[in-house]
């Protein structure tokens, strides 16, 4: 199997890790018991008169993430073909990378604006005694996955530096091939910053509702939806390390190369291997344990009743 085959194969399962989140359970997703899983998770009562709702706001999001994130899967495949066709081979993990990325970042942010959409336009304006922060839609672990996919992005790209400074032979090219990588990096790690901004903005627009229960179940989507734009950082920091690494790598295969210094090269793979190792690990601990937690918006209502036969229609 060629590298572009495998690149391409890569990109596209790498980025379906971290794809649990609620930005991809809407009933337009095509995975019913999945969303019926995610809404018996959340720990609120939903009857029947605010349960479509709550799937048309799923439907909303998850259409677009879908829909945008698979796009542009498919111009990177596109662009990795014609670097492939022109003999640019050591192109088609960036070019696959950078597509994938902003695609499913683009499509993270269609989703955002249909979610930050007002549902309840007539609804009375919610005041509460605080305002809400991203802290209590998401769980700490989820923020430390999210910021430290940032952090090994940056720190794949310093590695690829070294990698190519201590090369005992370089590809054609020159200066110009790392500076392909650093761009690459760079233009990830600016689509992961931008999520996170998005992620706040999300979490501090107003809210509408007519009962305790209704705001209940804002809350519930909201965190549903950050979560779902922090996946995506953490998406894009795995595949990010992954690529950024693995074309650093392919400086040291060819045979000449090696010839030139076969332990410098095999030092120089290694540490590279180790290195996404560390940044796979740092990203994937926390997040996991970020999991555990279904529905971190209820802290926002420990000290209430939110039962159906509770709420009975009680105004918030």
């Amino acid at each position: 199997m060629s590298a572009f085959v495998i690149w391409v194969i890569v990109s596209a399962v790498v980025f379906q890790l971290p794809a649990a989140s609620a930005l991809r359970d809407g009933p337009g997703s095509g995975r019913d018991q999945r969303t019926e899983d995610y809404l018996a998770g959340q720990g609120l009562a939903l009857p029947p008169d605010l349960r479509q709702q709550v799937l048309s706001r799923l439907r909303l999001r998850s259409r677009a993430a879908i829909a945008w994130g698979w796009g542009g899967w498919v111009v990177g495949v596109v662009v990795a073909v014609a670097a492939q066709a022109v003999g640019a081979a050591h192109l088609v993990p960036l070019t696959t990378l950078l597509a994938t990325a902003l695609g499913h970042a683009t499509g993270a942010i269609i989703g955002l604006m249909r979610e930050a959409v007002d549902p309840l336009p007539t609804a009375p304006r919610v005041a509460r005694a605080r305002a809400t922060t991203w802290r209590e839609y998401c769980d700490r672990w989820d923020r430390r996955a999210a910021l430290l996919s940032v952090l090994a992005t940056a720190l794949a790209c310093v590695a690829a530096l070294g990698v190519w400074a201590l090369t005992p032979l370089r590809p054609d090219g020159g200066w110009l091939v790392p500076a392909a990588v650093i761009a690459a990096g760079v233009c990830v790690c600016a689509a992961e910053v931008f999520c996170l901004r998005l992620a706040m903005v999300l979490a501090e627009r107003p809210q509408r509702a007519h009962s305790d229960l209704e705001l209940a179940w804002d809350d519930a989507l909201r965190s549903g939806a950050v979560r779902g734009v922090l996946d995506v950082v953490v998406g894009t920091g795995l595949l990010a390390t992954l690529v950024v690494l693995g074309t650093s790598a392919t400086w040291l295969i060819a045979p000449e190369v090696r010839a030139r210094g076969m332990e410098l090269t095999a030092l120089l793979g290694l540490a590279a291997l180790l290195m996404g190792l560390v940044c796979w690990a740092v990203i994937l601990v926390p997040w996991q344990r970020g999991r555990r937690v279904r529905n971190p918006s209820l802290v926002l209502w420990r000290d209430y009743d939110l039962s159906a036969s509770a709420q009975g229609g009680r105004a918030c």
